[in-house]
């Protein structure tokens, strides 16, 4: 009897282990978020995975690359057993188009900083800036004109560190998936280029 009490109580025993084992293989699978509009031709996209590069210049060129293919960057990166998945754009350095936005139509990620009209913001802003920008719909000026027009443009220089781009980036959505899951986020990605201040003009010197 002792001999067969034994023997059950090493199967309960081995059941619970397998069962708190596969129980935890089961809080491990990694779920996938895409941040682009359900009826996105996934045709015209290229993936490729942050993780798959060793600086923000390779990076960047990976996705100048494809936007010279006339495709689109669908960039993932994966954090707390999320893969996110979201479509960067930049320009093709052999056909750069005019491109200006509206101050008010942007949010700049520059070297760790966050700026919104010119002026810099603590990344702890995100939140608040995101959330008017997405719902402000035109009505005040300092605020994106609609969704739609909202571009989130990130700037670093070529051997920029990419653990502060995917802290952002992650930070990014899930603000975003807080507010508003009805439109893109419009990501774009190019170098920063410091521009040096002009020379002294002569004229202002009697």
């Amino acid at each position: 009897m002792h001999i067969k009490l034994n023997l059950i109580l090493r199967i309960l025993t081995s059941t619970l282990i397998f069962l708190i084992l596969l129980s935890c293989d089961k809080k491990t699978d990694t779920q996938v978020k895409s941040y682009f509009n359900s009826n996105f031709d996934k045709s015209l996209s290229i993936q490729i995975d942050i993780n798959d590069f060793n600086d923000y210049g390779e990076l960047i060129k990976s996705i100048e690359k494809i936007s010279c293919s006339d495709s689109i960057a669908n960039l993932t990166f994966t954090k707390d057993n999320i893969k996110k998945r979201i479509n960067v754009f930049s320009f093709c350095p052999e056909k750069i188009p005019i491109y200006d936005p509206k101050h008010r139509n942007t949010i700049y990620f520059e070297n760790e900083k966050l700026i919104k009209n010119e002026k810099i913001f603590d990344i702890d802003s995100l939140n608040y800036i995101l959330e008017n920008d997405l719902k402000n719909y035109g009505e005040n000026p300092k605020f994106a004109e609609s969704p739609e027009k909202l571009a989130i443009i990130i700037l670093d220089d070529n051997n920029g560190n990419l653990n502060s781009i995917t802290l952002f980036l992650d930070k990014l959505t899930d603000i975003y998936d807080s507010i508003d899951k009805s439109v893109s986020l419009n990501v774009m990605m190019a170098e920063y280029i410091e521009i040096p201040p002009l020379p002294p003009n002569p004229n202002n010197f009697e």
